[in-house]
Formats: C-alpha cells, sequence, structure tokens
C-alpha cells in the first residue's frame, strides 16, 4: 500500500485515512482557483527525504510577497476542487499524489471539524500576537519611529 510505503509511521492510523478517503467521496468540490503542488526534498546524501504539499494561487494577487499557499487547514471540499500542478503530475503517480494530499489534509485531525478547531485556536493566537504588536507600536514615540531617516 502507497501510504504505508510513504508514511510508515501511520499505520496505526491506516483506518482513519480509510474513513477520510471514504468521506471525500460523498463531498461536492468547491472550484477553486489554486494548484497543488508536491516538492521532493532531498538529504544530504541526495536521497528522498519529505515531500511538501502545498499550493499556487492561480490568480496572483501582486500586493502579496507570495502566492504560494499553505493548504492543510482548507475545507476538504476545497481540496476537492484544486488542480494539480503540471509538474507535480510528472513527478508523482497519482497514488502518491493522492497519499501525500490525505497526509496533509489530515494534519491536524481526522475530522474536519476538529481542524475548522484548530484553525480557529492559531487564528485567534495570531490575532492576539498582532494586536499585542499594535499596541506597543502605539507606545513608541512618533521621534523615535523616524529616527531611521536622519
Amino acid at each position: 500500500m502507497t501510504l504505508l510505503r510513504l508514511y510508515p509511521e501511520q499505520k496505526e492510523s491506516l483506518e482513519n485515512y480509510r474513513l477520510v478517503y471514504e468521506a471525500l467521496k460523498f463531498l461536492h468540490p468547491v472550484e477553486m482557483a489554486v494548484d497543488i503542488i508536491l516538492y521532493q526534498y532531498h538529504d544530504d546524501d541526495g536521497q528522498p527525504s519529505a515531500v511538501d504539499v502545498s499550493g499556487i494561487n492561480l490568480q496572483p494577487d501582486q500586493s502579496v510577497l507570495t502566492n504560494g499557499l499553505a493548504l492543510e487547514f482548507n475545507p476538504w471540499s476545497e481540496w476537492l476542487g484544486m488542480g494539480i500542478d503540471s509538474m507535480t503530475s510528472k513527478t508523482f503517480s497519482e497514488p502518491e499524489i493522492i497519499c501525500h494530499c490525505l497526509n496533509e489534509m489530515t494534519f491536524a485531525g481526522f475530522e474536519e471539524s476538529d481542524i475548522a478547531n484548530d484553525f480557529l485556536k492559531l487564528s485567534l493566537w495570531w490575532m492576539t500576537i498582532w494586536r499585542c504588536r499594535q499596541k506597543k507600536r502605539k507606545r513608541i514615540p512618533s521621534v523615535l519611529m523616524n529616527s531611521k531617516q536622519g
């Protein structure tokens, strides 16, 4: 089985992966302007080590630094509506692509509600950090903020 070959440490979770795979068959894809990209990393000896799964926005936004996307918190119906990058299709077999995507989709859990909950917690954490940084910026005298210009 491809999943166990790629992720032998997931042997205990095999049934969970099967259940997710079966659940995907009943979801309606949400069309996305995103392609899934898999990138194979290699160790110092040139041997394959890890695979990165990410997305690329097909409708580039010039106002952001990158159009690369982290996908692990996307709803599964959105995953189903994404395309597969052409280089990924040439580099990986269809079963390998499916297994790497399943692994990424379930990074935060095997239930979409758990994944959504983790995303909410992460978002709130980042919002708290952002607010703290904004408050600190307001306390810095404007003379100090502009001192690098002179």
